[in-house]
């Protein structure tokens, strides 16, 4: 298991791909270590951010009230990479 602290891109390079790249980057890295999940937190309002991580395949798991010190909640996602895992490890066969 993985869990994802922090991403932040200056504001000038947003919607650019920066981000995701760097979640791609991060998934083949963990998928080539065989890590089978990824779970993160993210504001529950930024919705750029949960758009972002829906594309990749992240779920809705929790909401977790006053998470950041600001007292605002946070969205609790989780990915599976498993079934990579197991496409990986049927290709080395």
């Amino acid at each position: 298991m993985a869990h994802l602290i922090s991403i932040a891109v200056l504001t000038k390079s947003r919607r650019k791909g920066v981000a995701t790249s760097l979640v791609r980057d991060l998934i083949e890295y963990l998928e080539a270590r065989r890590v089978d999940e990824l779970w993160l937190e993210v504001k529950q309002g930024n919705k750029e951010a949960i758009k972002l991580y829906e594309k990749f395949g992240f779920a809705k798991v929790m909401i977790l009230e006053n998470y950041y010190s600001d007292g605002s909640p946070a969205l609790r996602m989780r990915m599976s990479l498993r079934k990579q895992v197991l496409k990986v490890e049927r290709n080395q066969r």
